[in-house]
């Protein structure tokens, strides 16, 4: 009696999950794995990119005449690409389809194509837990912003001269070559920052426990670096004009070769006439600065 009861139960069970699935599935099932959007663009558009957990990779086509996106993944997905065009703003976007019940073992991947005749106005990009992959130059004429929470950032050639270029990450890294704006700001709060030749008026590098590393091309600007507990490794650039200061409360200091004893916090060097500023602190990890 006992079995037949427990047996009964099982079967309703399995009734009541068949129905949700007829209920919660739309005929088709999910979205398909390949979404493909395309925009009207103008090389005064403003783009925006949004995705939850799509990994996110921009590239720049000569022969394109439009912003192109595609949302590729290797089943059908409960992600849908949603283009939003108002004026010169573009939206691109990654939501999820609610009235898909089930489960996803892959994430899917945004691939966004741009003219490279364009300099957008500006450009966002940012993701909860994809990565984000820009794998060529890429110009916009005010700000280039770039922000994940956990996943990585890589870059190659962002240039926004006459504007800002921010990027962030809470757990990720940051990783990028040539990096050229008025004002850069880069933080993390637990992923390393390894920037290769970046140039600028104003630069900011922060994290409080990964590791911030690169080659700086500033001029007579100024760059500040700051972490918690992460290392700092910087190289200036030979036409390096600034001073440079240089704190640690329990790291050691070394700057153009020559180390500091430990039992003092602070180091100061001058760089021909001294007339920006480079300033590195941390805490308690260690802080070289090479010319």
């Amino acid at each position: 009696m006992l079995k037949d009861s427990k047996a009964l139960k099982l079967t309703l069970l399995a009734v009541v999950v068949v129905i949700m699935i007829v209920r919660f599935v739309p005929a088709g099932g999910a979205n398909p794995a390949r979404q493909e959007v395309v925009a009207t663009a103008s090389a005064t558009s403003e783009l925006s990119i949004k995705t939850i957990g799509s990994d996110i990779q921009i590239t720049v086509d000569p022969t394109a005449t439009g912003v192109s996106a595609r949302l590729d993944s290797r089943r059908r997905t409960d992600s849908k690409l949603v283009l939003d065009q108002r004026g010169s703003k573009i939206t691109i976007e990654e939501k999820l389809d609610h009235k898909w019940f089930g489960f996803s073992s892959s994430s899917p991947t945004l691939l966004v194509t741009i003219p490279q005749a364009f300099t957008l106005s500006g450009l966002t990009v940012e993701t909860v837990s994809g990565d984000i992959e820009l794998e060529t130059n890429l110009s916009a004429g005010s700000t280039i912003a770039l922000k994940a929470i956990s996943g990585e950032i890589d870059f190659l050639d962002l240039n926004a001269t006459e504007g800002t270029v921010r990027i962030a990450s809470v757990s990720g890294s940051i990783e990028g070559y040539s990096v050229s704006a008025k004002n850069i700001q880069v933080s993390s709060t637990s992923g390393a920052i390894e920037i290769y030749q970046y140039a600028g008026q104003n630069v900011e590098l922060k994290s409080t426990s990964g590791e911030i590393s690169g080659e700086a091309a500033i001029g007579s600007g100024i760059l500040t670096a700051g972490t918690i507990s992460g290392e700092i490794d910087l190289y200036l650039a030979p036409d390096t004009d600034a001073r440079i200061q240089a704190t640690s409360i329990s790291g050691s200091i070394q700057l153009g070769g020559e180390s500091t004893p430990r039992a003092e916090k602070s180091a100061n060097a001058s760089l021909r006439s001294g007339t920006g500023l480079v300033e590195a602190k941390t805490t308690s990890a260690d802080i070289s600065i090479h010319w």
